[in-house]
């Protein structure tokens, strides 16, 4: 099963989603920064509709 994302934005309600499985040209990207604490902000970057939203992750095996 693939890593799944949401997002919640504080600014645009249509922005927010539910779970959803990142997409395949991104599952490659690793979920937290290399060699620092914290989500990668590459793959954040990617994922958010505009710079209010949060990007939650889950790691599924």
């Amino acid at each position: 099963m693939p890593n799944l994302y949401t997002i919640h934005c504080p600014a645009i309600p249509d922005h927010r989603m539910g779970w959803t499985p990142i997409p395949a040209p991104d599952q490659s990207l690793p979920l937290m920064a290399p060699g620092r604490p914290g989500k990668n902000p590459d793959l954040v970057k990617r994922l958010q509709r505009c710079p209010s939203c949060v990007v939650r992750f889950v790691m599924k095996p």
